[in-house]
């Protein structure tokens, strides 16, 4: 943990030294439902609120197997500069279901436990563009000690992700290239994601993903559909499959966002 701290200041110090970006854009966009991070920043005295709910199931299957409920997901993001964002990664609450053996026969009951992950805070600068169809940031992100352990708090840690996208006519790209440090192990992932409007408000995605947490890596495909109700609300869902250490692990869920 004391580790963390000079590492987050080091990023925070480095964002610090990079020249002004334009000014963020006025409609929204989103850092959910994917795993990539968006490199744009809301603009300045906009408040925004990104929150969801996502299901696990260890295995690739619904039943029999360990299942985790995630409920929350709540990040919220205000821009107070011209491409800049602070941002707050409130507790997300887990709920753990797993098959045991019962006492005095061959059959299984659910066993459950519950708790609430780590709280994140941190900073996102958007970089200067060499192109109206490209944009890059960088999100430094602290990791404070609290939280249950099982469920990812409890450690703390620091983060750097470097994000960029590109609009194209067919799709739109975004990539991310992150690592830090979290309960003393060090972190890596790399994602890429692809989107494009299917209608006026309908838009869909897919992406990949590679993390490594402590020499033990995993890759992940998914994908989505997004809804703008207006041009301050939007809602998603998503889903996408796992694979570390052999096993698959299967995921859906759900989302919205909301700006002010």
């Amino acid at each position: 943990m004391r580790a963390a701290v000079p590492l987050h200041r080091l990023l925070l110090a480095l964002c610090l030294l990079l020249p002004a970006a334009a000014p963020a854009r006025a409609q929204l966009d989103t850092d959910r439902p994917d795993l990539a991070e968006s490199p744009g920043a809301v603009a300045p005295h906009s408040l925004q609120l990104e929150a969801g709910w996502t299901r696990q199931h260890l295995g690739g299957s619904a039943v029999g197997g360990l299942a985790l409920d995630t409920v929350g997901e709540l990040l919220l993001r205000y821009g107070f500069l011209p491409g800049w964002e602070a941002r707050v990664e409130w507790p997300t609450w887990h709920r753990r279901t797993d098959p045991g053996p019962r006492p005095y026969d061959l059959g299984f009951e659910r066993r459950a436990s519950s708790g609430f992950g780590g709280l994140g805070m941190g900073v996102k600068r958007e970089l200067p563009s060499p192109h109206p169809r490209v944009e890059a940031g960088v999100i430094a992100t602290a990791l404070l000690p609290v939280g249950e352990p099982e469920f990812g708090g409890g450690d703390g840690g620091a983060s750097l992700v470097f994000a960029a996208s590109l609009e194209t006519a067919a799709a739109d790209l975004c990539a991310n290239v992150g690592a830090g440090v979290a309960g003393g192990m060090g972190t890596a992932i790399a994602t890429v994601a692809a989107g494009r409007d299917l209608a006026s408000r309908l838009g869909a995605f897919a992406e990949v993903a590679w993390m490594d947490e402590g020499g033990a890596s995993a890759s992940f495909a998914g994908m989505g559909l997004t809804w703008r109700a207006s041009p301050a609300l939007q809602f998603d869902g998503r889903g996408g499959v796992t694979f570390a250490g052999g096993e698959s692990e299967t995921l859906f869920g759900f989302g919205m966002a909301r700006k002010w």
